[in-house]
């Protein structure tokens, strides 16, 4: 099997809607791969938007926003935030990815994670910014794994956000 990041496009609608569909009732992650209130058509020209700090919406970081494929499949999402706001840099970090749930628990999300870290890196990202729920342990261990350095905790709303940093 053969893994790899690539850029949505209109070629991956029908599994991209089969991919979201398989989340259900539960929060889909990252932010960014959400479809809501838009069509698939819509949603791909706002992550192209996206990408350049000329056309990134007001309050928007430049992102670039993979998915990340095998032979088949998508099997999840990444967001790469190309710079840090305020907001980015307590809560959200860098990168943002998610796992669909059929593909959990089978070490998909550190080959994800170390590909967005090429990406990153390629964006001239040299330090990274991963955050986590701290009851997230697969996350946790994901990050820690890709030698995410922990720096510290905090309370946002209702839980406690790990942050982590990568030097790439």
């Amino acid at each position: 099997m053969s893994f790899y990041l690539e850029k949505p496009s209109l070629k991956h609608k029908d599994r991209y809607l089969d991919y979201i569909k398989e989340w259900k009732d539960t929060k889909i992650v990252p932010y960014s791969s959400r479809i809501i209130d838009k069509t698939y058509e819509e949603w791909l020209l706002e992550k192209q938007l996206q990408e350049s700090v000329e056309t990134a919406p007001k309050d928007f970081v430049p992102a670039s926003t993979f998915l990340f494929m095998d032979d088949e499949d998508i099997v999840g999402c990444v967001n790469i935030r190309h710079k840090l706001n305020q907001k980015l840099l307590e809560t959200g970090g860098h990168i943002g990815y998610g796992i669909r749930p059929s593909k959990r628990n089978l070490g998909y999300a550190g080959i994800m994670l170390k590909l967005a870290l090429i990406e990153s890196k390629s964006l001239g990202i040299k330090r990274v910014l991963i955050t986590c729920d701290d009851d997230n342990l697969a996350s946790k261990g994901t990050i820690e794994s890709c030698g995410g350095i922990y720096e510290n905790k905090f309370f946002d709303k209702d839980h406690y956000v790990l942050r982590y940093w990568i030097i790439n």
